[in-house]
C-alpha cells in the first residue's frame, strides 16, 4: 500500500535532537546544497521526514534517490526511523529526495527477510529506551532479561517501566523483583489511569532526547505515550482474555 501524503505542517517543536556532533558529519553534504532532516515514519518505498526550520519542523514525504538505491546493497544502509538524512527538494510539497544517511549513534536491528541473513535497522539514534512490562499479567522476568539485552545492544540507555500499577496489589514487591533482574537500571512503576509515575518518566525525556518504548503487545505502550503527551496520537486497542493486545494500525503525528 502506498504511503498517503501527510497533512503538511510547518511549526511546533524545533529541537529534533540535532547536535554539534552532527554538524561535522553533515558538513560535506551541506557543501553540496543538501539539508538535514529526520526520518519519523518508514513506509513501503517512502519515508515521512521532519525538516528543521526557523518556525519549527516541516513534515512531508521523501524517497531515496536513484543513485542511493542502486549504490546500496545492505538493508541496514537504508534510512530507518530516527535517522538523520541529507535531502534536497521540497519537503512541504511531499517531494523531498534522500541522498545519504548520517552516521548512527545507536541502532535497533533485526534480521531482514530473504535468502541471506542480514541485519535491518528498525530505529536509530535513540537515547533512552523504556522497557514496558505490565503488572496485570504480563510480568515475566525472563522476558524482561531479553528486552534489556536488546536495549543494551542498541547502545541506548534502558529504563524499566512497570505499567498498569493501578491494577497490582503489590507494586513494591514487583519493583524489587524487577530491580534484581535489572541491576543498574532504573525501575519505575507507572499508571496511565492514576497518573502515577508519569511526571518522573517525562523528566527522563528532556528537550532533544529521543526515546523508544519496547514491550509486548497489550502492555499499554500506546496508552502510556498518549498520557505522557496529554493527547491521543496513537491508536489503542482492547486487551484479550489471554493478556495479548489486539494489533492496531496507527499513523503517528509529529508535534
Amino acid at each position: 500500500m502506498r504511503a498517503q501524503p501527510p497533512s503538511t505542517r510547518c511549526g511546533g517543536r524545533t529541537d529534533l535532537g540535532w547536535g554539534h556532533d552532527l554538524e561535522g558529519a553533515f558538513a560535506a553534504h551541506r557543501a553540496h546544497g543538501l539539508r538535514p532532516a529526520r526520518v519519523a515514519i518508514e513506509h513501503r518505498g517512502a519515508y515521512t521526514i521532519l525538516e528543521p526550520g526557523p518556525g519549527g519542523p516541516c513534515e512531508g514525504l521523501a524517497a531515496v534517490s536513484g543513485r542511493f538505491r542502486y549504490g546500496t546493497t545492505r538493508p541496514a544502509d537504508y534510512p530507518a526511523v530516527g535517522d538523520w538524512v541529507a535531502i534536497d527538494g521540497d519537503t512541504s510539497a511531499n517531494s523531498a529526495t534522500i541522498h545519504a544517511v548520517l552516521p548512527r549513534r545507536t541502532a535497533f536491528s533485526r534480521l531482514a527477510a530473504g535468502l541471506r541473513t542480514e541485519a535491518q535497522v528498525v530505529a536509530a539514534n535513540v537515547d533512552v529506551v523504556f522497557v514496558a512490562m505490565g503488572l496485570d499479567g504480563d510480568f515475566n522476568l525472563r522476558r524482561l532479561e531479553r528486552y534489556l539485552a536488546v536495549a543494551w545492544g542498541s547502545g541506548a540507555r534502558p529504563v524499566v517501566l512497570l505499567t498498569k500499577a493501578d491494577a497490582c496489589p503489590d507494586v513494591e514487591g514487583m519493583r524489587i523483583a524487577a530491580s534484581a533482574t535489572a541491576p543498574g537500571v532504573e525501575v519505575l512503576a507507572v499508571s496511565a489511569v492514576s497518573g502515577q509515575g508519569l511526571g518522573v518518566v517525562a523528566a527522563r525525556v528532556g528537550l532533544g532526547t529521543t526515546a523508544a518504548v519496547l514491550g509486548s503487545s497489550g502492555v499499554g505502550k500506546s496508552t502510556l505515550i498518549n498520557a505522557l503527551l496529554g493527547r491521543s496520537v496513537l491508536a489503542t486497542a482492547a486487551v484479550r482474555d489471554d493478556d495479548r493486545g489486539r494489533h492496531s494500525s496507527c499513523f503517528p503525528l509529529a508535534g
